[in-house]
């Protein structure tokens, strides 16, 4: 019968331990906010914008139905359509725009839509976000990264952001790990996957000059960390992560106790060798009796 080596049985090892690492992601009960929370709060209160000549996106931003969206998505304002996240279409009319904020708000005739919560946050810079809008007609989002939360260009306030969106996401909103929106996404970076965003703070500003209610939660109030960070995982973005990577993150305490506990088998190993070599006992030549 052939013998196993020793790297024979270290392999089998690292395999098994592998495979034990992603069972145990998958096992994982860990990470019920990130990307699933932030997706449950946002697409049953993103909205599609149908006008003439375009398609936006937007949300609804109070009870009384009305719907935030950008101002250069409407052309005129004339024959826009609204249309839910379960299918339901609605006519829409205009009640406030600024063109030069790129900012407007519809009204649509329902009671009690799903409604998001703006929360202005300054000091989120590099932070993991989540961009939801809609793909020629279809629904989706995509993920992100916070790059400036507070950019001027022209006199304008502004957010930079980097992620895969585009056109048909204008209008929609920026999340964080929490279900706050950050701010509105408003304009594309040419042949770049960077994109400006109208902040929170503004959005709140343009809604309060026009006397329409709506939920805004300042910094102070907005729940603390970075959702953003590769390590160590924090508990928003935990269910972003891969099952194989949560896996390795599980056994990792127990891969280092495992090699210590080698290390120290192999010291003892050593040292009962060098003592035994050290009372080794030579005779000196010579003749027999």
């Amino acid at each position: 019968m052939r013998r196993i080596t020793k790297w024979q049985r270290q392999l089998v090892y690292t395999l098994l331990l592998l495979g034990v690492a992603f069972g145990a992601g998958h096992l994982a009960p860990f990470g019920t906010k990130g990307s699933d929370y932030a997706g449950r709060l946002a697409y049953p209160a993103v909205v599609a914008i149908e006008s003439k000549e375009s398609l936006c996106s937007g949300f609804f931003i109070s009870t009384a139905g009305h719907v935030l969206s950008c101002a250069h998505g409407l052309v005129d304002g004339h024959g826009v359509t609204v249309v839910t996240a379960n299918g339901q279409r609605f006519p829409a009319d205009v009640v406030a725009a600024d063109l030069q904020k790129d900012l407007a708000v519809l009204k649509v005739e329902t009671t009690n839509p799903p409604l998001l919560r703006l929360g202005e946050n300054h000091s989120a810079y590099y932070e993991r976000i989540y961009l939801f809008g809609h793909r020629q007609g279809r629904a989706e989002w995509t993920e992100g990264q916070l790059i400036t939360a507070d950019l001027l260009v022209d006199g304008q306030r502004y957010m930079q952001i980097q992620g895969k969106a585009v056109p048909g996401y204008s209008g929609g909103p920026l999340l964080d790990g929490n279900g706050n929106v950050l701010g509105m996404v408003t304009q594309l970076i040419a042949r770049t996957d960077l994109a400006l965003a109208v902040p929170a703070g503004v959005l709140r500003d343009f809604l309060s000059d026009h006397r329409i209610a709506h939920s805004f939660v300042g910094d102070d109030f907005l729940p603390k960390g970075n959702t953003g960070r590769l390590w160590p995982p924090a508990p928003g973005n935990w269910a972003d992560l891969s099952p194989t990577v949560k896996g390795v993150i599980l056994l990792l305490p127990v891969a280092v106790t495992a090699a210590l506990i080698f290390f120290l088998r192999w010291y003892q190993r050593r040292k009962k060798r060098l003592d035994e070599h050290d009372f080794e006992i030579e005779f000196p030549a010579g003749n027999g009796c």
